[in-house]
C-alpha cells in the first residue's frame, strides 16, 4: 500500500481562490505555486461562474516577481475557448437481434410486445443471460444469473439459455420449462465432472411460457416475476434465499419483523408473509422489496445443485394490458421501490423493450449485473360489464345482462385475488396436502442450513487468514524497527506534527467563537471572521500535509512501516466485518431450530387427526423425511 501523494487538488475551487489572495509567510509561494501548476496541468476543475474570478486573481499575480511566469501559463490555460458541449441524441430503439444474450450486454427483441435487456452494471463480468423466443403462438422468456462468483457462473447461466432454445426449438406446443431446467441441471453436473475447478457453479432461473393469455412462470432462486395491472404492481414468486425465507416465517409479533411488513400483515390479519398466497398484493411487494435481500445471505435453491430440485410454479390468466416481468437480483436489490415504481408507471404504455430498458436504467448504481425481460399482453376491445354470480370448481362465471355466458370465464387464481373486492372462500387444504408441504418446507430447511454451514466455514477461513496476516506484518514492522533505530524517532516526529495541527486547530475555532461573540450584531463581521478562520484552517491543513509528505519522502522506511499500519487496519476492520456475518449467519441458525421445532409439533398434530386410518399414517410417514438435527452452536 503507497502513502498518496497530499496535494491542494483536495480543496474545493473557491477556497484555492482565497488562498493565492490572501495567503502571506515563507510557504506561502510554495502553495500558490502548486495551486497554478494545478490549474495549467487541468488538475483543478472548476464551474464556469468562479472563471471571472480566478482569471482576476491570475492577472494580479501575473504581476509578482516569483510567481509571474507560473501564473501566465495558468491565465493562457482557463483562457482557451473550449468546445461547446452539444445535448445528447436521443436513444435510438435497436432493431430486432438474436433471441439469446448469453453473458452479453444489449438487447433482445422480439416484438413489439415481448424483449428484455441485459446489462453487466458495476459487475466485472456479465453473469445474467436472457433468452426471449416465440414460435407458433408460443412465446417463452427467461433470466438466468450465474452463482459461484469465479467459478464460472457464466458458464452456468448459458448453459441455461441455450438448453431452453434448444428444447423450445424442436417443439413449441409441447415446451415444458421444467424439462429444460431438469436437462440444465444434468449439463452443469457433467461440466462439473469434466472440470473440478466448476464445482461450485450453478444458476437461478425465472421463466415464463405464455400461451393463449396463459402465463406458466417456474424459478429457482432469487431472480423475481412480477406482473403489473392496471398500474399496479404484484409480486409473483418466492425468492428462495435464506433472508427472505426467514422475513416470510418472522411473526407480526417479532421485533426482528419490519414495521412496514409488519402493517400490512396487521392489515391482512395474518401473522406472517408464510401465510399469505401469491401473488403478493402492491403493499407487501412494496413494504418487502428493500428486506427481501440481505447483504452477505445466499440462496438455497439452484440449478446445479448437488441434486436436482423441483421449480416453484404459478400459473395467472394475463388481461389485456398487464405486463409480466423478469427480473435478475441486481434489478432489485440496488433499486428503491419509487424508482422501480416510477419507471415502470413511466412506460406503462410503452412497447416491452421501452418498459424493460427503463428498469434496467433505474438500477444504473447496481453493483450487480442486471437483467430484465418483458412480455406485454396485447391491448384488446374492452368485454361487455360482468360481474361475478358464482364460484365452481375453481372458475368465475360471468353474467353479461340477463344470460350467463359460460364462455366468458377465467380461472380463480390470479383473478379472484387481484380483481374481486370480496373473493369467494376457497376451501382449506386437506390434511395430506398439509403433511405435503411440512415436508416440502423440511427439504428447504434442510437445504438453507447446509448453505449457512457452507458460509460459516468459509468465513473462518477468511478470518483466520486475515489474523495469520496481522500478526505477520506485526513481526515485519518490529523487525524494521531493529533494523532501522530512527523509527522511532520519525513516529514520534509524526505525532509532534499532528498534534501542532490539532492544538493549531483549536485555537482558530476558539477565537472565531470568541469573536462572533463579540460581534453578534454585526452579520457582516461575523462573516469575515468565518471566511478567515476558514483561511487560516485550510493554510494549516496544506502546512500540516505537506511536512508529513516530506517527512515519508525523506524517510522511505518509516512510509514503509506507515503503510503496513493502514493494511494491519484494513484487516483488522475486515475481521470486525466478518464477526458481524457470522453473527447473523448465527441468528438465523437459530431462527432454523426454532422452525424445525416448529414443524415437528404441526406433524405430530397432524398425525393425531389421522390416528383412526394406520394405514394411511403408514404410508405418510414413509414420505416425510427426518427433520434435520441443528445445534444451538451450529
Amino acid at each position: 500500500m503507497n502513502i498518496p501523494n497530499v496535494t491542494t487538488k483536495s480543496i474545493p475551487i473557491k477556497n484555492q481562490i482565497r488562498l493565492l489572495q490572501t495567503l502571506r509567510g515563507d510557504a506561502a509561494s510554495q502553495i500558490k505555486d502548486g495551486i497554478l501548476k494545478n490549474i495549467t496541468n487541468g488538475v483543478i476543475q472548476f464551474d464556469p461562474p468562479v472563471l471571472p474570478d480566478l482569471q482576476s486573481v491570475l492577472q494580479l499575480l501575473v504581476s509578482s516577481p516569483l510567481l509571474g511566469q507560473t501564473a501566465q501559463e495558468a491565465l493562457n490555460a482557463i483562457s482557451q475557448p473550449s468546445t461547446p458541449t452539444l445535448p445528447p441524441l436521443p436513444t435510438p430503439i435497436p432493431a430486432p437481434s438474436h433471441m439469446i444474450k448469453r453473458n452479453a450486454e444489449g438487447p433482445v427483441i422480439v416484438g413489439p410486445n415481448l424483449a428484455g435487456i441485459s446489462n453487466k452494471g458495476g459487475g466485472s463480468e456479465n453473469e445474467d443471460a436472457l433468452v426471449a423466443m416465440e414460435r407458433d403462438g408460443v412465446k417463452v422468456m427467461l433470466v438466468a444469473d450465474g452463482v459461484g462468483g469465479n467459478n464460472a457462473g457464466e458458464v452456468a447461466s448459458g448453459i441455461m439459455v441455450e438448453t431452453t432454445e434448444q428444447i423450445f426449438t424442436a417443439d413449441p406446443q409441447n415446451f415444458d420449462l421444467a424439462v429444460a431446467i431438469a436437462e440444465t441441471h444434468a449439463r452443469i453436473q457433467s461440466a462439473v465432472t469434466q472440470d473440478s475447478t466448476k464445482k461450485t457453479m450453478g444458476t437461478t432461473v425465472v421463466g415464463a411460457v405464455i400461451k393463449d393469455s396463459r402465463a406458466t412462470i417456474k424459478h429457482l432462486g432469487d431472480s423475481k416475476a412480477l406482473l403489473v395491472r392496471k398500474g399496479r404492481i404484484f409480486q409473483v414468486t418466492r425468492d428462495h434465499s435464506n433472508s427472505f425465507a426467514l422475513l416470510s416465517r418472522y411473526s407480526i409479533a417479532s421485533p426482528l419483523l419490519p414495521s412496514e411488513v409488519a402493517a400490512v400483515l396487521t392489515a391482512a390479519k395474518v401473522d406472517a408473509i408464510a401465510d399469505i398466497s401469491l401473488p403478493f398484493s402492491e403493499e407487501l411487494t412494496a413494504a418487502i422489496w428493500p428486506h427481501s435481500k440481505i447483504s452477505g445471505t445466499a440462496i438455497f435453491k439452484f440449478i446445479g445443485a448437488e441434486k436436482a430440485l423441483t421449480p416453484d410454479e404459478i400459473t395467472i390468466n394475463l388481461q389485456p394490458g398487464d405486463k409480466l416481468i423478469l427480473l435478475t437480483d441486481g434489478a432489485t436489490d440496488y433499486t428503491s421501490w419509487d424508482a422501480f415504481k416510477q419507471a415502470v408507471t413511466d412506460k406503462l404504455n410503452a412497447p416491452a423493450f421501452e418498459l424493460a430498458k427503463a428498469i434496467v436504467d433505474a438500477a444504473s448504481s447496481s453493483h450487480d449485473n442486471v437483467t430484465a425481460a418483458v412480455h406485454c399482453e396485447p391491448l384488446l376491445p374492452p368485454l361487455p360489464k360482468a360481474r361475478p354470480v358464482t364460484l365452481m370448481q375453481g372458475r368465475v362465471i360471468y353474467s353479461v345482462g340477463d344470460k350467463t355466458d359460460p364462455d366468458i370465464s377465467v380461472a380463480a387464481s390470479i383473478d379472484v385475488i387481484i380483481d374481486d373486492d370480496a373473493p369467494s372462500p376457497i376451501p382449506a387444504p386437506s390434511v395430506d396436502a398439509q403433511l405435503t408441504d411440512i415436508q416440502r418446507q423440511t427439504e428447504d430447511l434442510h437445504q438453507q442450513w447446509e448453505t449457512i454451514q457452507v458460509q460459516l466455514q468459509a468465513f473462518r477461513t477468511t478470518k483466520e487468514r486475515h489474523q495469520t496476516d496481522i500478526t505477520k506484518w506485526h513481526t515485519t514492522i518490529a523487525r524494521i524497527g531493529e533494523a532501522a533505530p530512527n523509527i522511532k524517532l520519525i513516529e514520534s516526529r509524526r505525532e509532534e506534527i499532528q498534534s501542532a495541527f490539532e492544538a493549531t486547530e483549536t485555537q482558530i475555532i476558539s477565537n472565531f467563537e470568541s469573536n462572533a461573540a463579540a460581534f453578534s450584531d454585526d452579520q457582516e463581521t461575523v462573516d469575515s471572521f468565518a471566511k478567515l478562520a476558514e483561511q487560516q484552517l485550510l493554510a494549516a491543513q496544506v502546512f500540516r500535509d505537506t511536512a508529513l509528505q516530506e517527512l515519508d519522502q525523506n524517510n522511505p522506511v518509516a512510509a514503509r512501516v506507515q503503510a503496513i499500519k493502514e493494511t494491519i487496519n484494513d484487516l483488522e476492520q475486515a475481521v470486525i466485518q466478518i464477526d458481524h456475518l457470522m453473527e447473523d449467519l448465527d441468528l438465523q441458525t437459530r431462527q432454523l431450530r426454532q422452525e424445525v421445532q416448529h414443524l415437528m409439533l404441526e406433524r405430530e398434530r397432524l398425525l393425531a387427526k389421522l390416528q383412526t386410518n394406520t394405514s394411511g399414517i403408514e404410508a405418510l410417514l414413509g414420505v416425510i423425511p427426518e427433520l434435520p438435527e441443528i445445534s444451538e452452536k451450529s
